[in-house]
């Protein structure tokens, strides 16, 4: 038996045992549903190829990917129970100066995404290291339950004046996510020392009940001028269990730089269990 906790969860829906783009948004209080509504982003009309399933993925190109990120921001569920594949290397497009709100804006994600050994390149971010705009960078704002992204190499281009919460793959994760099979390349850069929780693939793992899977990732990061909670995996983790295998930088180069809790692996980690195998940093 599993307890359904309280609050807003995805419900999948399937018609002749095929899963529909289509997901009711469902409201539990004390195991009773007590509201539904259904979330009507049409996936399928952005998505010329695919159809959302784990046999028959929607295709993500360099023409769709903005559209990608504006029904994200749109869906209530994050794309829970949807797939996602990557076909050809996308280059995020140039963002503009060091004024609040300035760079690339990300969204959040429960859907799994398979890079396909492709790359995106180019995520940016110039702040000031002081402004709530400078919060929760990174591919993805957050990684919910369900979450998995795998198969990718990030590139970073210009990214600095972070104040809180950075990562390559996700600024901030919680529940129960994997990644897997992730190089990540770039210099990321405080302002006078300001920048917490900043990490080279997560940078905060917050709430209860977390079950973060971390697997073969290939580092070659500057993490510099931050200020607390710095990692080369994870920034800060807060609570649940946390499994760590395979991260090696071998012939690539990176360093370090903060005010306190640095870590090549993980830089904070509050409480839980943490497991982490088979690392060789250079």
């Amino acid at each position: 038996e599993r307890r359904i906790v309280d609050g807003r969860h995805a419900m999948l829906l399937y018609g002749d045992e095929t899963l529909l783009s289509q997901r009711l948004l469902v409201n539990f209080k004390s195991e009773l549903m007590i509201g539904a509504s259904v979330i009507q982003n049409d996936y399928s009309g952005t998505f010329a190829d695919g159809s959302g399933t784990e046999s028959d993925p929607f295709i993500v190109t360099p023409n769709n990917f903005s559209n990608f990120l504006e029904l994200l921001s749109k869906d209530e569920t994050h794309a829970a129970g949807l797939y996602f594949k990557q076909k050809r290397n996308i280059q995020l497009s140039q963002q503009g100066e060091s004024v609040d709100g300035a760079g690339y804006a990300n969204q959040s994600f429960a859907g799994v995404y398979d890079g396909a050994q492709k790359t995106i390149s180019n995520l940016t971010h110039m702040g000031t290291g002081t402004s709530d705009f400078d919060n929760n960078v990174g591919l993805f704002h957050t990684l919910h339950n369900g979450a998995v992204v795998k198969n990718l190499t990030i590139e970073l281009g210009t990214c600095k004046g972070i104040k809180e919460n950075f990562g390559f793959v996700a600024a901030n994760a919680t529940g129960t996510v994997s990644i897997d099979s992730i190089t990540a390349y770039g210099t990321v850069s405080g302002v006078n020392g300001n920048g917490n929780n900043v990490g080279g693939i997560i940078g905060n793992v917050s709430g209860k009940d977390n079950k973060i899977t971390i697997s073969n990732i290939d580092l070659s990061v500057s993490l510099d001028n931050l200020g607390k909670n710095v990692g080369g995996v994870v920034g800060c983790f807060n609570s649940g269990e946390l499994k760590i295998n395979k991260v090696t930088t071998y012939t690539k180069s990176f360093q370090f730089a903060a005010k306190e809790n640095v870590g090549g692996i993980v830089g904070f980690i509050q409480s839980g269990n943490a497991s982490i195998t088979d690392c060789n940093l250079e």
